[in-house]
């Protein structure tokens, strides 16, 4: 290419460029706009209770289920032992008695003797027994008092637990409520979040599909001007458009070239290479890169009325968004209503950008990538047809 179609070539890239990055902070802008209405997480029971610092004891009653006491052994049973003991008691004796009669009739007096001994000692067991037996129902009845007494403070014990038991009830039935509430107004707030970020997704999805169609341009026409890779960026060549205007370089290649140039000055820290640097001190670079800074500023004003237009497709999207909502506020909420509502805040978002300023500069974006790509195809000399060879208009 000669040294004019070079500054030309070099201008068509510097303006891609520059679209490419007011798509880009358009598009991050449009990210913020969303965030700000990001949505809110449902909270879990447990972490319901753990913010309102609720544990588990709130929902256990503070003193455990009463033990019922045993009930003493019957009377009865005691009486039947007692009948036992006697009875064997009696069994042991009956062979005593044959031994003695035996005796008895062997020797008189020692039986008579016997006897006595036997009788008596009978009279005493029985004696033994029956104070036994009194005493046992004295003990049985001192015994069932004292349950009784114990059955009362078991039934006294078991009626507090069982309010105690309802009132933790009903403090986690209440608390459970409480939680839904609250999971139910962080849905109405993400409904509202969703409502009102859904102009700026479809803002942000049209912003990406112009940022890709740009990107793809940009990457072409530096491929056709067979720029060397590390330099396709827009501080590069900003700088080389500056020191081809200005009649410092008359190529890119060289010693004298723009690349070296750019080099050289980099090194001696007279010009910023990083974008975000350029962005922060944008005024301190008017001088040594004059190229960008005159870019920096056309595209600073441009993204001001991108983003002016975008807040006023967003106001209007309010009133929108207002009356789609008294419309599904008359009746129960599903997803299916939630998918028309956003369907209806998309289609209405769309009707506004097609006549919006920012379509217009799609539009405009797009037929001058077309004419660039046009141009490129000239200067590389693909433009035969079948009237002769001319330059695209």
């Amino acid at each position: 290419m000669t040294t004019a179609e070079l500054k030309e070539y070099l201008g068509m890239v510097v303006d891609v460029e520059k679209e490419l990055y007011t798509q880009r902070t358009l598009e991050k802008t449009m990210q913020n706009k969303i965030e700000i209405f990001r949505q809110s997480q449902e909270i879990t029971f447990e972490n319901y209770c753990r913010m309102h610092g609720i544990t588990e004891r709130n929902f256990t009653p503070r003193k455990g289920k009463p033990i019922k006491p045993e009930k003493p052994a019957e009377a009865k049973e005691s009486y039947d032992c007692i009948k036992w003991a006697s009875d064997e008691t009696e069994k042991i004796s009956a062979t005593k008695i044959i031994g003695i009669l035996v005796a008895s009739l062997l020797f008189p007096p020692i039986g008579l003797v016997c006897l006595g001994i036997w009788g008596y000692r009978k009279y005493q067991k029985e004696r033994e027994i029956e104070k036994l037996r009194r005493d046992l129902g004295s003990m049985h009845r001192s015994a069932m008092k004292d349950y009784q007494k114990k059955i009362d403070q078991y039934n006294q014990d078991m009626e507090e637990y069982q309010k105690e038991k309802e009132r933790c009830k009903q403090y986690r039935e209440f608390c459970n409520e409480q939680w839904k509430q609250e999971n139910e107004k962080i849905r109405h707030e993400n409904e509202w979040c969703r409502n009102q970020a859904e102009p700026f997704r479809v803002i942000l999805q049209n912003i990406r599909e112009q940022e890709n169609k740009t990107y793809t341009t940009c990457i072409k026409l530096y491929e056709k001007g067979n720029i060397y890779p590390r330099y396709r960026n827009y501080v590069a060549v900003c700088s080389f458009y500056d020191y081809i205007a200005s009649g410092r370089c008359y190529s890119l290649d060289g010693p004298d070239g723009a690349y070296n140039k750019y080099d050289m000055e980099m090194r001696m820290d007279k010009i910023s290479a990083q974008l975000n640097v350029v962005i922060k001190n944008l005024e301190a670079i008017r001088e040594n890169q004059y190229m960008l800074y005159i870019e920096m500023k056309n595209a600073e004003e441009k993204i001001a009325a991108l983003q002016k237009t975008v807040n006023q497709i967003s106001d209007k999207m309010n009133v929108v968004i207002a009356g789609i909502g008294a419309v599904y506020a008359q009746g129960e909420r599903n997803h299916s209503q939630l998918n028309a509502r956003l369907q209806k805040i998309q289609s209405q978002t769309e009707e506004l950008l097609k006549t919006s300023e920012l379509a217009a500069y799609f539009e405009a974006c797009n037929q001058r990538e077309l004419h660039y790509m046009n141009r490129m195809n000239y200067l590389a000399g693909h433009y035969d047809n079948p009237y002769g060879n001319y330059s695209p208009v």
